[in-house]
């Protein structure tokens, strides 16, 4: 598949810490972006966030990212898809459906919709996390690809699980649910996954309460490694 190197992009999770970088990074490589934000207040804070990127950020509200077909029209005018929504929360009532579902269906949605809709379509880049495959061990001579302590101890403790376990299951089950996917529909698209592990570094998104803290040079360093890998997963000819 040609690689994108130019266009339109469309970054769920838009407002977040990480897709704030997202937006950041594709901007300055030339890219225009359309941001997904559940409220308009998000939007208008990225919006203004970088006025000197005046026509080059819009955003569109996405407030249920695991409702079916919330996706559907934005895709119809993009040229290649960063999906970085995912729930990141450690205090729940449910986790199933708090976490776990907008998770896999918010994944499984962005696909579906570029696959019916999104004609011009080339890349989608989905970001996944080191906790999706924990710490890889041998069994049975063979070595481990996916993260299954944590999902075996959801599955088994359910609201009991510690909130860690029950964002790595999330994370697992989300990416474990589109390689399947992508498999089983052959979408005429390249599908990537990026798993950073954590990820430090400065904000640039709206934050509520600063605390303070150190923002030495390596921090910026390890975020600036994590938007590169990024973008060469955007670029990449394969």
């Amino acid at each position: 598949m040609v690689a994108i190197t130019s266009g339109k992009l469309l970054i769920t999770g838009g407002s977040g810490y990480i897709g704030a970088w997202i937006v950041k990074g594709a901007v300055d490589r030339g890219y225009s972006v359309v941001a997904a934000v559940r409220t308009d207040s998000q939007g208008q804070f990225l919006v203004n966030r970088f006025p000197e990127y005046h026509g080059k950020v819009s955003y569109v509200l996405i407030p249920v990212i695991e409702k079916d077909g919330a996706y559907d029209e934005v895709v119809k005018d993009v040229d290649g898809i960063i999906h970085a929504a995912s729930p990141v929360i450690f205090k729940w009532d449910d986790p199933e459906a708090e976490v776990l579902r907008p998770a896999i269906r918010g994944a499984l949605g962005i696909l579906e919709s570029a696959h019916k809709y999104g004609k011009n379509v080339k890349r989608i880049v989905l970001t996944s996390s080191t906790a999706a495959i924990g710490m890889p061990v041998e069994r049975d001579g063979k070595m481990t690809v996916w993260n299954t302590p944590d999902t075996t101890q959801f599955e088994t403790l359910g609201k009991n699980a510690s909130p860690l376990t029950v964002y790595s299951a999330s994370k697992t089950y989300a990416e474990q649910s589109s390689w399947a996917w992508v498999k089983e529909h052959k979408p005429s698209w390249d599908f990537v996954t990026i798993l950073p592990p954590m990820i430090w570094g400065p904000y640039i998104d709206q934050v509520r309460e600063v605390k303070p803290r150190s923002k030495n040079k390596s921090w910026v360093l390890i975020a600036r490694s994590y938007l590169h890998a990024h973008s060469s997963a955007r670029q990449a000819p394969q």
